[in-house]
């Protein structure tokens, strides 16, 4: 037994492909790498070989397998070299027809023992595999490169019989030419789908694709371009394709296994590169194929067949395809489901080598006769192994002669290695004389080098002249070409410019226009509402009032109507009427929103005055000023000023400075100056006429600012300087009116107009009966001005509202600063600030009734305010224009000058282009003279040479 192994190991072996286990290899040579092809016009490979006798489970079989397994080793090699030419038809090559499972014998069938036959050393090796299809037959490793029209594609067998079927190995065996119909009837498989194509079916390979149908999603393309190389047959299938996010369910078929073929082509993105379109494939829910690149695969316009795909359908669920793409859109042309037989029917077992036909029945009789068959072929084998053997001993006697043969042809080859190395010795010594011989011809061939040399140099040097020659003459002409284009373009410069200018001044006139008109019309607007308007805000209760339950004396219920009812005793007392109420829920938001349209006003060049009026503790200060969180009406009336600034930069330019100032004890103080300045802070300051209905005050700090963080930092400086003091009324009275004057002067870009306003903020002290806040000393000589002032504030406001001739507006310091702003041709808004308190009625009363007598004043329509140079700055730009035009005539002498110049400049290069000329006419005749003396040279040397060679020769 042990002989018989070893010889087995020494032999290749050979067994059929198509048979589905074997028992396992056990060892494999190097030179079992050659595969096995077959072509279809042979006779049936069964009549050339004998049958192998298949070994029964008992001992006496086991031992004659043992003792055969040698006989088969030896003569497996003859049998290859009588079949390696030979060519099975792929109709014929089977003796039965295998198309249901029923006709599978299975590896769990009683009647076949696990004695089998080995694979070949190509199946094992992974090396080879066999593709069946109706029209090619059996095709081995060596037809892998030709084109071969589509067919089932075999997996590598394995190793051992005692392991199972490869999931992924699939067959279909061949019937003879008579059965051909019906076996391709029972092969159509369970669905075949022509994606993309929904109005035809085509035939591939004798399977016909019906039209597309069971899809979810995508859209459908087609080309008419060849798909491979055209010698493939019809490839239609090919030509059509759904692509995108799709799917397929196939819901019609019964449960079972299943095999799934793709059918792919590239015929979108014929030009590549790779990466365009890469997709995974799903079949029930299961990633089957990932990352699949079909240009990087094939290229374009070739099928590419993904085949072998397992599924399992359950139940009536059906089968679900999907595409999903990775990188762009999924394609695909075609898809085959077929069943797969091979796993529903276990594991087969190999019944006989090729030719062989397999039991279609387990029938006794049939085994008995199979069995009889088997053993002749058995002897016919062992003759054939004595056959071999002798050939074996013959081939022995062979290579001995060869081993003789080569040590002859070895002598040979050492004689003829010395002979080389003479010849190479002989070599040397001629190549040293030759090299003498170089040496006095590369003189010869360096003094030829010098004048060749000399020669380039003078042709080149005449090739860059008439390079020269010829740039001249293009820049010649195209100067000639600009002074004419030069002239066209300064005449259509000079007439697009005109157009230009006329309609810039009109869109300039018509904008200026448009932009006076509406100014006018949002005045009128503002005269329509008043240009004193009168704001009435109430404070809410405080927390320490409404614990001592007081009570409310103010009903808002008209509020929204601008008018508020005072209560007496719970019952109505009085009723005001104002351009606005603002009960205690309104915020500063609701507060600034009427305010808003004084910002414009501002900017259009208006005096505007908004001014805080009431007892003291009703939130005055509160209403102008706010805190950090919540901002009064001096910030937030800023802040919509440059808001308004940023959006007319591009026409207007406004230079903005804040002034804050305080009327303390009828003196004005400036709250801009600095503590460490003390002779500054003690200078009066006094309150001057500079013009007509112009007041200002000399010496006062003007802070420019540029942003609302500086105006801020401003408001809060003077904020903290401002004189506070304790009294009944509040713990933190303000004793002084506290006055912030902002200073606007603009400037209009288009048409110069200059505008100078202001824009006054004033928070005026609390009003309040000496007798109620019981102050003494100090303080009394405080309230004492502070109702001064505010007296003289009612008087001028009674003199406006009974149109008298004389307003007194001088009687205080506060009525004389806000002249410019409480005369007629100004915007005035008063804020009169109320308590609820019931304690407060007497006040709130005098308070309400002073805010009705500034709402009777009709001031009249307000005026703007003019700068007085803008006469002047029209006189400037007229004298501008003038310089202007002055300047331009000086331009166009300078063009001219500058034409003239180019036309000297042109006549120049033309004379220098005649004395060029004439040089490379002198050049190239001394270059002729130079060429006859360099040949005359030349030619004499060469004659030298050859004497002297010819006097050495007839010496030697």
């Amino acid at each position: 037994m042990e002989d018989s192994n070893s010889t087995n190991d020494q032999l290749p072996q050979w067994h059929d492909p198509l048979l589905l286990t074997d028992v396992q290899q056990q060892q494999e040579e190097e030179d079992n790498t050659s595969s096995l092809s077959y072509s279809s016009n042979t006779e049936p490979i069964s009549s050339k070989f004998q049958t192998l006798a298949m070994v029964d489970s008992n001992s006496n079989e086991d031992t004659c397998w043992q003792e055969s397994q040698s006989v088969e080793s030896i003569t497996m090699k003859k049998l290859i070299d009588r079949v390696e030419n030979d060519a099975v038809d792929g109709r014929s090559m089977l003796g039965f027809s295998l198309t249901s499972p029923d006709l599978v014998i299975c590896a769990g069938s009683p009647d076949l023992s696990r004695n089998g036959y080995r694979d070949s050393p190509e199946l094992l090796d992974g090396k080879f595999s066999i593709e069946l299809s109706l029209e090619n037959g059996i095709d081995g490793s060596d037809m892998k490169d030709s084109i071969k029209t589509p067919c089932v594609k075999f997996s590598s067998v394995f190793q051992t019989f005692n392991k199972e079927l490869s999931p992924e190995s699939s067959f279909e065996l061949l019937p003879h030419q008579e059965k051909e119909e019906k076996l391709v009837k029972d092969l159509v498989p369970g669905v075949c789908i022509n994606a993309g194509c929904t109005d035809r079916a085509v035939v591939l390979g004798g399977v016909e694709f019906l039209g597309d149908d069971c899809f979810l999603g995508g859209d459908t393309v087609r080309t008419d371009a060849t798909i491979g190389d055209g010698q493939n047959g019809d490839l239609s299938l090919y030509q059509t394709a759904r692509y995108d996010n799709f799917s397929y369910c196939f819901r019609a078929l019964e449960p079972g296994n299943y095999d799934v073929s793709l059918h792919l082509a590239e015929i979108v993105f014929t030009d590549g590169p790779p990466g365009l379109r890469v997709f995974d494939v799903f079949v029930q829910e299961k990633r089957v194929v990932s990352c699949l690149d079909i240009y990087a695969q094939v290229g374009a316009n070739r099928p590419l067949v993904v085949s072998d795909l397992k599924a399992f359908v359950e139940g009536d669920e059906g089968l679900l395809i999907r595409f999903e793409g990775v990188m762009g859109k999924p394609i695909v042309c075609g898809i085959s489901v077929t069943k797969d037989f091979s796993a529903n029917t276990g594991e087969a077992r190999l019944l006989k080598p090729i030719g062989m036909s397999l039991a279609a029945e387990c029938d006794s009789s049939k085994e008995e006769n199979g069995h009889l068959e088997v053993e002749g072929d058995y002897q016919k084998l062992l003759k054939d192994h004595e056959f071999q053997r002798k050939e074996l001993t013959d081939m022995r006697r062979a290579m001995d002669e060869l081993k003789r043969e080569n040590r002859l042809k070895s002598r040979e080859c050492q004689d003829a290695l010395k002979s080389l190395q003479e010849l190479q010795n002989e070599l040397m010594r001629k190549s040293m004389h030759v090299g003498s011989l170089a040496f006095a011809i590369e003189g010869q061939v360096k003094e030829k080098s010098r004048w060749f040399t000399s020669l380039r140099d003078l042709t080149r040097k005449l090739k860059i002249m008439k390079m020269e020659h010829i740039k001249l003459s293009e820049e010649a002409l195209a100067y000639k070409n600009c002074l004419v284009d030069m002239d066209e373009i300064r005449s259509t410069i000079l007439s697009k410019m005109k157009q230009q200018v006329d309609l810039h001044e009109d869109l300039k006139i018509k904008f200026v226009e448009g932009a006076k008109e509406r100014k006018e019309l949002y005045n009128k607007v503002l005269e329509l509402k008043g240009n004193i308007r009168v704001f009435c805000r109430c404070r809410p209760l405080k927390s320490e009032e409404v614990a001592a339950g007081a009570l409310m004396t103010i009903d808002f219920e008209s509020a929204k109507d601008g008018e508020l009812t005072v209560m007496s005793n719970g019952l109505p007392k009085k009723t005001f009427k104002f351009d606005a109420v603002f009960g205690p829920q309104a915020n500063q938001a609701d507060v600034f929103e009427d305010t808003a349209s004084f910002a414009s006003s501002v900017l259009d060049g208006y005096n505007v005055c908004i001014f805080a009026y009431g007892q003291t503790g009703t939130g005055k200060t509160f209403t102008m000023e706010g805190t950090e969180e919540d901002r009064g009406v001096n910030f937030r009336t800023l802040e919509q000023l440059f808001r308004m600034i940023k959006e007319r930069e591009k026409l207007f330019r406004y230079d903005v400075s804040v002034s804050v100032l305080e009327v303390y004890n009828e003196q004005i103080q400036d709250l801009l100056v600095s503590d460490s300045q003390p002779g500054v802070a003690a200078k009066r300051l006094e309150i001057r006429q500079a013009g007509e209905g112009l007041h200002h005050v000399p010496g006062l700090v003007e802070a420019n600012v540029h942003n609302m963080s500086e105006v801020w930092e401003v408001l809060q400086t003077g904020s903290n300087a401002r004189a506070v003091g304790s009294t009944n009324a509040n713990e933190h009275s303000s004793r002084s009116h506290c006055i912030h004057c902002v200073m606007v002067k603009g400037e209009n870009l288009l048409n110069g107009e200059c505008t100078k306003s202001k824009l006054w903020l004033v928070d005026l002290a609390g009003s309040e009966r000496i007798a109620k806040t019981e102050v003494q000393g100090e303080r009394l000589k405080e309230t004492q001005n502070i109702n001064k002032s505010l007296s003289a504030l009612g008087d001028v406001i009674s003199a406006l509202a009974t149109k008298s001739p004389h307003i007194p507006f001088r009687n205080s310091k506060l009525t004389h600063l806000l002249q410019d702003s409480l005369g007629g041709d100004s915007k005035t808004l008063m804020f009169v600030q109320i308590s609820p308190n019931e304690n407060d009625l007497g006040e709130t009363i005098c308070s309400l009734n002073f805010a009705s007598r500034v709402r009777g004043i009709e001031l009249g329509p307000a005026k703007r305010q003019l700068d007085n140079a803008e006469l002047l700055r029209y006189k400037q730009m007229a004298e501008k224009s003038k310089q202007d035009l002055k300047s331009k005539d000086v331009q166009i002498k300078k063009l001219e000058d500058t034409v003239n110049g180019l036309d000297l400049k042109t006549k120049e290069k033309d004379f220098k282009y005649k004395i060029l000329q004439d040089k490379v006419k002198e050049l190239e005749a001394q270059l002729l003279v130079e060429r006859k003396l360099a040949r005359q040279h030349v030619d004499t040397k060469d004659c030298r040479a050859a004497t002297a060679t010819a006097n050495e020769t007839a010496a030697g």
